[in-house]
């Protein structure tokens, strides 16, 4: 039998972060169909990204509203996520780039964003063949003018590929761009990547924006209204630059248990 999924890209980090994740999320084409009116109206009304996110009481009730809908069943959306620090990619690059100027860029989007959506729709039983569709948030740096590496038109291309060579049963069917607020798959993978990255890092911060955001992400962790817990604990997280020859899953349910420790002892 064949079953239609959508996967989501997205990555998270500025330039002069050292620690960056990429996340792809895999949601079944019925179940973004059942969601995509109601949820497209609250992307279309409030800006929900979260990095703009500093405890605005509408827009976090857009976000509570935006996951209790999303994660009804959570356990119909599967995430994959890598992290990597970017300083590592440099050092390592050091004695080549000399000779290749980007090998930087081409490192990271070569290798991350096929091995995190590839952990999505692969191994789905040989009896099942996953038919997925790629929708990328719009970024410059991913097109061909870029000279960096075209992930729309590549992509498709390496997956399909490594499906083939790994004697898989997945298929991508054709990838998209999107645009913030056109798609809420693309603003579903962005708001986890922003969790993801404030429950690893885990700065214990009493005031400001972060906070808020702890505030946040710690009444929709602890409340079962939301199901955030239940679907988080089975991200799968690869740490790449951990001195493995090969990327593993880490428990995320660890990282998800002592952010909530430590939101506890804050006084949350």
């Amino acid at each position: 039998m064949s079953y239609e999924v959508n996967v989501f890209f997205d990555e998270s980090g500025k330039s002069k972060d050292p620690l960056h994740f990429m996340g792809a999320a895999s949601i079944p084409r019925h179940l973004h169909e059942k969601h995509k009116n109601a949820l497209n109206e609250i992307i279309e009304n409030n800006d929900i990204h979260w990095t703009k996110y500093g405890g605005h009481r509408e827009t976090a009730n857009a976000i509570r509203q935006f996951i209790e809908i999303l994660l009804e069943t959570p356990y119909l959306i599967s995430v994959n996520i890598i992290s990597y620090n970017i300083n590592t990619i440099e050092a390592n690059s050091k004695n080549i780039k000399p000779f290749m100027e980007d090998i930087v860029e081409h490192t990271v989007y070569n290798k991350f964003p096929e091995r995190v959506i590839y952990g999505v729709i692969r191994k789905h039983g040989k009896h099942t063949r996953i038919e997925a569709n790629l929708f990328l948030e719009h970024d410059n740096v991913y097109e061909p003018p870029s000279k960096i590496f075209s992930l729309k038109e590549d992509l498709p291309k390496q997956l399909n590929i490594q499906s083939v060579y790994r004697n898989d049963t997945y298929i991508v069917k054709n990838s998209e761009y999107r645009h913030k607020k056109e798609d809420f798959g693309i603003e579903f993978i962005d708001l986890i990547l922003g969790f993801t990255r404030l429950i690893v890092v885990n700065e214990p911060i009493t005031q400001g924006r972060n906070y808020k955001k702890r505030e946040l992400i710690y009444e929709l962790l602890t409340s079962n209204k939301y199901n955030l817990f239940e679907f988080m604990e089975n991200i799968k997280l690869y740490e790449w630059g951990n001195h493995r020859s090969q990327l593993e899953p880490i428990g995320f349910k660890n990282y998800l248990y002592t952010f909530i420790g430590t939101s506890k002892s804050i006084g949350l």
